[in-house]
């Protein structure tokens, strides 16, 4: 009876989870812990403290690491190789949060294998397996610029999330093969998986992903010059995270939002939100993302009329160092093109060859086509 009053609770737990109510759902996973630690069920604790990991995770908070090193201590007790990958995963997953992606990159490729090779076993610990494990792999290679691997792993995922049904893990795979394509600006192939993922979360009653899915196409649609379209969906992608009380997504969300009301010319609402998402993303240690805004900040600065120089080459300089300290090929080479842009329009034409040198380099390496063109065409108006 114990046994089962434990499984309710993961299930319900579950069902919590996929529609966003994510506020009970620590109550009830400490009433689980409680019921495993008593009768001494090693395996079903590691699962709670594996859950206790994601819930932890998505709301940033550094005790998601704990718990995900508890639950591989307690799955190689038991001898259970299936929940080893499953704590690995949430390891692997917490470092790539943390903008920690080359640490999570090895750990998540780690538990992929473990978790394709166990998969009955971790399956029944719920959706955060091997359908689960490969869309943060594709997105974390995406952080780095390595583009093919990421669509790779993604369309791994699609592959395996189609054939189990599993609604979570094929939302997740949309998501990370469009990221792959905005990360490397390609907007007009991130659109469809967007899109697909968008519908996938509204029809299979994902609605935890709604909010990320929203923001995603409403990102991919202003990026691509749709504002009418995008923008509203940016907002409401914000507002959903907002209301769900998910501090992960918001910070996100909050930035790409602040690049769209730039795009619009909505200055005052562009500084005032990403503000909001560097303080949070600060709070919650999302790194990486911390150092996306930053970037984001630069060009709000950049663009005035006349340009923010000292601001926004602060802002650059700090994305730029965290940048490089992580790893995030794309995001350096953007901050190298916007410091090049910055240089070009106040006249300094030797810093601005200089990094906008580097960029096209670093565009060309990466195959970012779009942005290589624009890069070249700013080296040829310096003549």
């Amino acid at each position: 009876a114990r046994e089962q009053a434990i499984d309710l609770r993961l299930e319900l737990r579950s069902s919590l989870f996929t529609t966003g109510e994510l506020s009970r759902i620590p109550g009830l996973l400490a009433e689980a812990e409680a019921i495993a630690t008593a009768i001494g069920d090693g395996r079903r604790l590691a699962i709670i403290l594996n859950f206790l990991s994601n819930h932890y995770f998505e709301m940033g908070d550094k005790r998601a690491s704990d718990c995900a090193e508890r639950a591989l201590a307690i799955a190689r007790e038991v001898g259970d190789p299936g929940l080893q990958g499953l704590a690995t995963f949430g390891l692997g997953r917490n470092l790539y949060s943390l903008g920690e992606y080359r640490r999570a990159i090895e750990l998540l490729g780690t538990a992929v294998t473990a978790l394709h090779e166990h998969l009955p076993e971790a399956h029944l610990a719920g959706p955060t397996g091997f359908a689960g494990g490969l869309p943060f792999l594709s997105r974390a290679f995406s952080e780095v610029g390595e583009f093919e691997q990421a669509m790779a792993r993604a369309e791994e995922a699609m592959q395996v999330s189609e054939a189990a049904d599993h609604a979570l893990g094929r939302v997740h795979a949309q998501f990370a093969l469009g990221f792959a394509h905005l990360r490397k600006g390609d907007l007009e192939r991130a659109v469809p998986p967007f899109e697909r993922g968008l519908d996938l979360a509204r029809t299979k009653a994902v609605s935890f992903l709604d909010p990320l899915m929203c923001a995603a196409v409403g990102s991919a649609y202003a990026m691509s010059g749709r504002l009418a379209d995008g923008l509203p969906l940016l907002e409401l992608g914000v507002g959903g995270a907002i209301r769900m009380g998910h501090p992960g997504f918001v910070s996100w969300l909050q930035g790409w939002l602040a690049e769209g009301y730039l795009l619009v010319e909505r200055r005052a609402d562009a500084i005032a939100t990403a503000m909001q998402s560097l303080d949070i993303s600060r709070r919650t240690r999302r790194r990486g993302n911390e150092a996306h805004v930053l970037r984001v900040l630069g060009d709000i600065a950049a663009s005035a009329q006349p340009p923010q120089i000292e601001e926004a080459e602060g802002h650059y300089r700090a994305s730029l160092a965290l940048a490089v300290e992580r790893e995030m090929r794309p995001l350096v080479a953007r901050c190298h093109h916007g410091l090049g842009s910055l240089y070009r329009r106040t006249g300094e034409s030797v810093e601005a060859r200089a990094h906008l040198t580097s960029a096209a380099s670093m565009y060309r390496e990466m195959e970012m086509r779009s942005w290589l063109q624009k890069a070249e065409r700013e080296l040829g108006e310096l003549g």
